[in-house]
């Protein structure tokens, strides 16, 4: 076998002790600091700190997008904030309007959708980490926020457990966790960047009518009533029978005139009537009392 032959094998098999090298090293590390539970203590609680911050950085992004979405009612909005529902709640089909009415180009709300699911893979992934101890439902800043609190008093109470096996594969995973750490924190920022874009674009934008959630039970209850009291005052001799018919439709208004009252307009038929005005008009309003005059 020549020189160069041998040279080309040295060479050829060198990048394997290097790796194998490297990989002892790493693992004496992780073998080292295995031995220390405060140290994976200090490191874990440093991480639920960040996970907590990412995922309140996303909620409040999400919180600027659903309040700013055009053509929903406020209740629908308080729905979907109160659901905590990250994953979801973009699919529906009037959220799905919304959003793409809120992000004014095809390219601005295909951008966020890219965000959006970048940032749930990223989430996933530290989930999926079992060495972390954080479950799916604490992707909601406020559960994560409870899951630090009882790490932390754990701690002081010296209950928080954990053995040698794993501690060694907690930091086995410590440069995959920082990394997805690091890309979750990037993502989110661009999570914001076009939130705040989207909200300024909308305020120069005319303001849409909000979709209303119809009439509530008590005035359909009320109106009812009212249809009963009006028949009983037509005990005539006429040989049709009166009607009334009442719309409902016009008592819907904004949360803000709801406090002063509703009203709502009926119409009452009048058989005798030989010209095409057949029907007469009424018009109900009901304030409270201390409601402006």
């Amino acid at each position: 076998m020549s020189g160069f032959e041998i040279a080309g094998i040295v060479f050829g098999v060198l990048p394997l002790f290097i790796e194998a090298g490297k990989a002892y090293s790493d693992n004496v590390t992780y073998l080292r600091k295995a031995t220390s539970r405060r140290l994976r203590d200090e490191e874990l609680e440093e991480f639920y700190q960040e996970f907590y911050w990412e995922t309140l950085v996303l909620r409040k992004a999400l919180e600027q997008i659903v309040c700013g979405l055009p053509g929903l009612s406020e209740k629908r909005k308080q729905d979907i904030l109160m659901s905590q529902d990250i994953e979801s709640w973009t699919q529906t089909s009037d959220v799905e309007q919304s959003l793409k009415d809120f992000f004014a180009s095809p390219g601005d709300y295909l951008a966020f959708q890219k965000i959006m699911e970048k940032v749930l893979s990223l989430f996933a992934q530290l989930v999926k980490n079992k060495t972390v101890h954080v479950s799916k439902a604490e992707r909601s800043n406020a559960q994560m926020c409870r899951t630090l609190e009882r790490f932390q008093k754990a701690c002081l109470q010296g209950s928080a457990e954990s053995s040698f096996t794993e501690r060694f594969r907690f930091w086995k995973k410590e440069k995959d966790r920082n990394t997805c750490l690091h890309n979750l924190d990037k993502w989110n920022k661009r999570m914001t960047i076009m939130v705040d874009a989207a909200c300024r674009a909308a305020e120069k934008r005319p303001h849409t009518t909000v979709q209303s959630e119809g009439p509530s039970s008590h005035l359909r209850i009320l109106s009812r009533r009212l249809f009963n009291t009006l028949q009983k005052c037509w005990s005539c001799n006429c040989k049709d029978r009166h009607e009334a018919r009442f719309c409902l439709a016009s008592c819907i208004h904004s949360t803000k005139d709801l406090a002063h009252g509703v009203y709502f307009d009926f119409l009452v038929a009048d058989p005798r009537c030989q010209t095409q005005w057949k029907w007469r008009e009424g018009h109900v309003m009901i304030k409270t009392c201390n409601a402006p005059r």
